[in-house]
């Protein structure tokens, strides 16, 4: 009772010597209290409340002051009241807040405290259920407790121990860095809600300023880098065979390897889709998917199919030359287009690094088995962007079957979401290189199916959609000669453009088979018309092809053909000087020649027929 009554007035004493802002009478007092009442609940909200001053940002009065009646304090009073204080708090987050002010003002207490606080962290994190390392417990370990460990050379931490440190930390850079726009709807309102410039800071320099002892340090970056960050990671881990015998040193190695294979992977994939990431802003560039380059495809045999008896000598003479510069790629890869160039240019070099990456991994057992330890570790399999980077790896090293496992796996979950707007972008890209994949397997009628769901897919009601395709960057594989791929814009004219790419190089394999395909051949002749005058080689071949066979079959054609060049090419056909060639091209026209045969003889009419539908259709292309 008497000592109820005794902190009553000390305490009222305490709270008019405040209200007086009278700093020294105001700190003696909650000095006395602190020794002669330790387990008062008054005076453990009073520490409350200057805690939480301490660790505000507020710079009003009655925060000014409260940090300014604990800086009266003696300094080993200050260390036992905030030690005393988060012993007090339930609350595992207010707890390590609470530990952090003592750690930074104390630096000396950090051997003793630090390792505690951090397994406490993982602890909690644990026992709450979180599944991402985005949370409010891993982000604290991370950007807060772990900078003022590694500050400190004379921690008591195993080398094992630290490295599990290191990992935890590398993981939660790297899934914040790569986290989808979807994902932690909540994570800027709790785990980040203090201030998003605080999402960093390992960087040891930064650590020994914050426990210098001169009270909170904040942070001067806007927005930090994640990356910043893993490399200062990789760069502790390199830094351990100083401290540390190498009876813990094995994995770093294969650690620093796989960190910087997950670096570089994310960048190139993130210049190559930027859709895919949260915070990469919009985008000036048009997302870009690796496939093979099919415009070689109007090039093959150019000189070969030429035909010098034709009337039409100019095809012969305007073979395609937008190739040369493709055709002086001996190595490495070739930028194109001036507007890629900045980000193709990093993008590329990125995918080079990563896939140097990946050797190095994969070349001995105990750099992969480190490796797949950390990816079944992290769940990397569930990482759309990673499985992006694996696809084009595996398309730039000539394997298209692996390639297509992967898209295979990407192509359900996909057409669940094809209706929203990154959905149909993600199954367009993934439409794309199975087509290309399936091309490369000799699997073409799947290929063309392939291409015929993507054009499905494209908005072709305006008609730039119909232009020749955006500059794309080109690449050359150094893993099987002769292959070249492209980073092919995402827009409706690109694609459009690589679809009729892949049919026409489809079609071309059939139309020139031994067995005689007139359908394919005609189907050829008609695609050709797109991007004429680049296909005229190979018009010439098909020409040739049929002059050979002496006859061609293609009852769409009027429906279909309206390049004056080819209509002329084909009336020159049915002439002696062009071999008479035997051309059924009407519809229907099978039926004609009985018809005529029977009433005017030697199918005529026939002839009639064709000259008008020629000359009608040559009209219409001129008004065109």
């Amino acid at each position: 009772m008497v000592s109820d009554l005794l902190t009553c007035m000390q305490y009222e004493m305490y709270v008019i010597e405040k209200n007086s802002w009278k700093t020294a009478e105001a700190a003696r007092l909650l000095y006395e209290m602190f020794l002669q009442f330790p387990d008062k609940p008054a005076l453990w909200r009073e520490v409350a409340t200057v805690t939480a001053a301490l660790r505000s940002d507020v710079q009003d009065k009655q925060m000014v002051f409260l940090r300014a009646l604990f800086e009266a304090l003696p300094p080993s009073v200050q260390c036992k009241l905030l030690s005393r204080a988060a012993e007090r708090r339930g609350d595992a987050l207010a707890r390590a807040e609470t530990v952090l002010l003592l750690l930074r003002r104390f630096p000396e207490v950090i051997p003793q405290h630090g390792v505690t606080l951090a397994e406490s962290l993982l602890e909690g994190e644990k026992a709450e259920g979180h599944t991402s390392p985005i949370n409010p417990y891993r982000r604290f370990f991370v950007c807060e407790l772990l900078p003022l460990i590694l500050a400190r050379p004379d921690v008591c931490c195993l080398p094992n121990l630290l490295l599990k440190y290191l990992i935890r930390a590398a993981e939660f850079y790297i899934r914040y860095a790569t986290r989808p726009p979807s994902a932690e709807p909540g994570l800027e309102s709790n785990s980040e809600r203090k201030s998003p410039a605080r999402v960093g800071g390992l960087r040891i320099s930064n650590a020994e300023t914050a426990t210098s002892g001169q009270g909170p340090v904040e942070r001067s970056w806007s927005i930090p880098d994640p990356w910043h960050r893993l490399q200062d990671i990789i760069d502790a881990l390199g830094s351990l065979d100083e401290r540390w015998s190498s009876e813990g040193t094995t994995r770093m190695s294969p650690l620093q390897v796989s960190l910087g294979f997950f670096r570089h992977a994310f960048v190139y994939v993130q210049t190559l889709q930027p859709g895919l990431f949260a915070g990469s802003g919009p985008a000036t560039q048009p997302s870009l998917v690796l496939a093979e380059d099919l415009s070689v495809v109007y090039s093959e045999s150019e000189n070969e199919w030429s035909r010098p008896t034709s009337k039409r000598r100019r095809l012969d003479e305007c073979h395609d030359k937008s190739l040369s510069k493709e055709e002086e790629i001996s190595r490495g890869y070739s930028i194109s287009s001036p507007s890629l160039l900045p980000a193709a240019a990093e993008q590329l070099e990125s995918f080079h690094l990563a896939r140097e990456a990946w050797d190095i991994l994969h070349s001995q057992p105990a750099y992969e088995k480190e490796f797949s330890g950390l990816c079944l570790q992290w769940k990397t399999d569930c990482w759309a962007w990673l499985r992006v980077f694996l696809v084009d790896m595996l398309i730039f090293q000539a394997q298209p079957l692996r390639a297509l496992q992967f898209l295979q796996q990407q192509a359900t979950p996909l057409a669940a979401n094809a209706g929203s707007g990154s959905g149909v972008g993600e199954a367009r890209r993934v439409l794309v290189q199975m087509a290309a994949c399936q091309y490369a397997l000799g699997e073409h009628t799947v290929a063309c199916e392939h291409i015929l769901e993507l054009v499905s897919l494209l908005s072709l009601a305006g008609t730039d959609s119909l232009k020749p395709r955006e500059e794309a960057v080109k690449v050359q594989s150094k893993s099987r000669k002769g292959q070249k791929l492209m980073l092919l814009p995402c827009t409706d004219g690109a694609l459009l453009h690589y679809g009729l790419h892949l049919l026409l190089a489809c079609l071309k394999v059939r139309a020139f088979a031994d067995g005689r395909s007139d359908l394919a051949l005609g189907h050829v002749i008609v695609l050709l018309q797109y991007d004429w005058p680049r296909g005229d080689a190979l018009f010439l071949r098909a020409v040739q092809h049929i002059c050979q066979q002496g006859s061609f079959q293609y009852e769409n054609f009027f429906n279909y053909v309206t390049n004056i060049d080819m209509l002329e090419e084909f009336a020159f056909l049915r002439m002696p000087e062009g071999g008479r060639v035997n051309l059924e091209l009407l519809p229907n026209q099978g039926l004609l020649v009985k018809q005529h045969t029977v009433t005017r003889g030697l199918s005529k009419g026939v002839k009639e027929d064709f000259r008008l539908a020629m000359e009608r259709q040559t009209e219409l292309t001129r008004q065109k």
